[in-house]
Order: structure tokens, then C-alpha cells, then sequence
């Protein structure tokens, strides 16, 4: 039969097997990329222009970090004839109420990253990627009977997270 200092080397051999195996085992997954964690980190930046005719060239992904990050607002409305274009173009002085908080591009359906990431029916169509979206990682189409800057205004105050130097544009609107 074994004795005390036996078992006693079995415990430590069994401890010292099982450490190897854990560590060995933690040190191959942070060496392969799964994938799957979803926090992957992201370098996106804000645009240089808070008014742009055609695409941002930002994913989704990257819209919602910086609403989130930097508490702004994404609208992309998107148009599919030269009349649609010249009525959403009219929207470019909006982006001066929110005091650089509001990136509005407006963009040409056939090739827009928004328009090919999301089924758009009617067009001329507003999108807007916010705060108040981050979490479903979707934008948020603006719900307004007539695209005009002071609906689109308003649907913007909505999702606004902290409402910073617009408290007062927001109030009027």
C-alpha cells in the first residue's frame, strides 16, 4: 500500500500536469484570432467634414463607435434621382445647429454603403446611426412625413445621448 509521501507526489505530479495543460492552454488562444469576441478594436475617426456629398466610407460598426464615443449623430440620406439629390442637398446648413455634433452625407442609392447594407424602399430615405441605436447596431430611419430640416432636426434632438452645447437648438425644435 502506498504511504503519506506517495500520495503526496501523485497530489503535486496531478497539479503541476494540470497547470501545464491550463497554461498551455490559455497561451494558444490569445495566440489564435477567433473572431467571435467582438471586441476587436476599432480605429475609426470622425470626419474632417460635417457635411459631404457622397459616403462617409464608414461600416456600420464604425458609425455606432462613434456616436457612442463621441457622442454624435450619423445621417445619411440617400436619393436615387437628380431631383431627390438637389431637395436633400438643401439640407446641408442643418449641421450647423448641432455645433459639430451631426455628420450628414448624402449619398446616391447605387452606391451608398448604407443603401446596399439595408433594404431602402422609398427613396429619397434618411437614415440616422446615434446613441440611441449603438445597441441594435442598426441606424434608425427617420421617421418624418416629409424629409425637411426641421424634421429631420427633431428625430436628431431625439437621439441625442447628452445634450451638451444643442440643449438650446433641441429646446426651439
Amino acid at each position: 500500500m502506498a504511504d503519506l509521501k506517495q500520495y503526496g507526489v501523485l497530489v503535486v505530479g496531478l497539479l503541476m500536469a494540470g497547470g501545464f495543460a491550463f497554461g498551455g492552454m490559455a497561451s494558444y488562444s490569445s495566440m489564435v484570432n477567433t473572431g467571435s469576441s467582438g471586441d476587436d478594436e476599432i480605429e475609426a475617426q470622425l470626419p474632417e467634414q460635417n457635411f459631404i456629398d457622397g459616403d462617409y466610407d464608414l461600416s456600420t460598426r464604425e458609425r455606432m463607435y462613434l456616436a457612442v464615443q463621441e457622442d454624435v449623430v450619423f445621417v445619411s440620406a440617400v436619393y436615387n434621382t437628380s431631383e431627390q439629390k438637389q431637395q436633400l442637398m438643401q439640407l446641408e446648413n442643418m449641421t450647423e445647429n448641432f455645433d459639430g455634433r451631426v455628420y450628414l452625407s448624402v449619398e446616391n442609392s447605387s452606391t451608398s454603403t448604407t443603401a446596399s447594407s439595408y433594404t431602402l424602399s422609398r427613396y429619397p430615405n434618411v437614415l440616422m446611426y446615434g446613441y440611441a441605436t449603438s445597441a441594435r447596431q442598426q441606424p434608425t430611419p427617420a421617421q418624418v412625413e416629409e424629409i425637411t430640416e426641421s424634421n429631420i432636426a427633431s428625430t436628431v434632438c431625439r437621439m441625442m445621448n447628452e445634450w451638451g452645447d444643442v440643449r438650446a437648438y433641441c429646446a426651439r425644435a
